[in-house]
């Protein structure tokens, strides 16, 4: 029996002396440059690498490498790698089982000066990567970079200077499964950005980001960002409700932020459902405003326009330097033309709820608007104004709590639609019921043309 036991162990210790050589030799192997490929939807990713008994040393390459579905024909990524095999590894938190373990130091070329990725990833920035990839086809990046602080441009002719933005102790990492999917999270203790307009700092500042399909488009996918507390500094004078109006140098402080993105794929269909959620616990600031939580969900999005408009947006910004504020605005207004058309031809619904505190008392809101579509729209000079009227169909309800709203600076309007039969009280609410149909609108139960308002027939 003992020389069974013997013999076992004898064996399992060879097994896992022999172990991190055959996998070096797996890791150097052709086909695992395929693999990686395939994995980061990167077809033009070269990998070089030495293998030796228990790391292996190299250097990983993309050309044009393709993110979130736009490909960025000029710029190159390379990173030299120290990698130790598994199946146990030695990492910067402890031991752990695996297939290897990578440090990596990426350099970027090819992208303005100014871009956040290049800051960030320019030979000599000193920032590293770390690769884990698990037994189960698992990789997980992280990212160390400690505090960054980036120069963003300002557009040429355009009202802002440069600006500047700080992230302390930024930390980041990606998780790629074997099927594609990837999850993004990135956090830091303090982020400051400082412009001409104005002075914000956010503290605890989170985002996480999961997308089916890290090689194409984020949609469908989820985003959540948040933040323990931003005060904006240094605010211009803005006109707020009633006669309020707040001065120079106002702050706004919002403490509990979060927001909350998903795009959902609609079943059998090539649409998706966006929904957004936005929520502040607490709101300190001349507006009289101190919490809400604001709900969106806009079903009926074609999800080819979606992809489009993201890489619309991704390649202007990637222009934004080389244009004029004027030259800018003409390259937005032309697309947003195309997007309103296909947005017009298709049909889609949006559901908004909005609850908020203000003035001491609660108050909440819901708006329905539901578009059927005009599929034989083929130019936005074919548009009707009064046909689009009386296909659209929207619903609003509100109620406010009617003793704060006496006491705002709104009680004097509140008073005079009350009395005109526009608004209605309740059960201590005050409260608004309308709705749009067949150009056509009711405000608890007065109806009236809305066309004679708009002159158009």
């Amino acid at each position: 029996m003992k020389k069974v036991v013997l013999l076992i162990g004898a064996v399992a210790a060879l097994l896992l002396a022999v172990s991190p050589f055959l996998m070096g030799l797996v890791i150097s192997d052709s086909r695992t440059e395929s693999r990686l490929r395939d994995l980061t939807g990167q077809p033009g990713l070269v990998l070089r690498m030495e293998s030796g008994w228990f790391s292996s040393a190299g250097q990983i390459s993309v050309a044009a490498p393709m993110i979130a579905g736009v490909v960025y024909e000029d710029i190159t990524l390379t990173a030299d790698v120290q990698l130790s095999h598994g199946p146990l590894l030695a990492t910067d938190s402890g031991l752990r089982p695996g297939v290897a373990w990578a440090h990596l130091t990426p350099v970027i070329s090819g992208l303005p000066p100014e871009h956040p990725l290049q800051q960030l990833f320019a030979e000599g920035a000193g920032t590293q990567v770390t690769v884990l990839s698990g037994l189960d086809g698992l990789q997980r990046l992280e990212l160390l970079a400690g505090s960054q602080t980036f120069s963003l441009q300002a557009v040429q002719g355009g009202p802002l200077q440069p600006t500047a933005v700080t992230l302390a102790d930024l930390q980041a990492s990606l998780t790629l499964a074997a099927n594609g999917a990837a999850d993004l999270h990135m956090s830091s203790s303090e982020v400051q950005v400082l412009n001409s307009l104005y002075n914000a700092v956010a503290s605890q500042a989170t985002v996480h980001a999961h997308s089916n399909e890290l090689s194409t488009t984020p949609l469908p996918g989820t985003l959540s960002i948040a933040a323990q507390r931003l005060q904006i500094k240094d605010l211009p004078a803005l006109p707020l409700v009633g006669t309020l109006i707040a001065a120079d140098g106002e702050s706004l402080t919002m403490h509990g932020i979060s927001i909350d993105y998903a795009a959902r794929q609609q079943a059998d269909t090539n649409a998706i459902t966006l929904e957004q959620t936005l929520g502040v616990a607490r709101i300190e600031s001349a507006l009289p405003l101190e919490s809400l939580t604001l709900t969106t969900q806009l079903a009926g999005i074609d999800e080819t326009l979606a992809t489009e408009y993201l890489s619309f947006l991704r390649e202007t910004q990637g222009m934004m330097q080389a244009m004029t504020a004027p030259q800018l605005q003409e390259r937005i207004a032309e697309h947003n033309e195309t997007l309103a058309l296909h947005l017009l031809q298709a049909p889609m619904q949006q559901t908004s709820t909005l609850n908020l505190q203000a003035w001491g008392g609660a108050h909440a809101a819901t708006l329905d608007m539901s578009w059927p579509g005009l599929p034989s729209l083929t130019s936005l000079e074919q548009i009707e104004p009064a046909t689009m009227l009386h296909m659209l169909e929207v619903t609003l309800e509100i109620a406010a709590n009617a003793e704060t709203v006496a006491g705002s600076s709104l009680a004097a309007a509140a008073k005079a639609y009350t009395t005109q039969g526009l608004l209605t009280e309740a059960d201590g609410k005050v409260v608004l019921k309308a709705n749009l149909r067949d150009g056509n609108v009711d405000v608890n139960g007065n109806s009236f043309a809305l066309a004679p308002f708009l002159n158009f027939r």
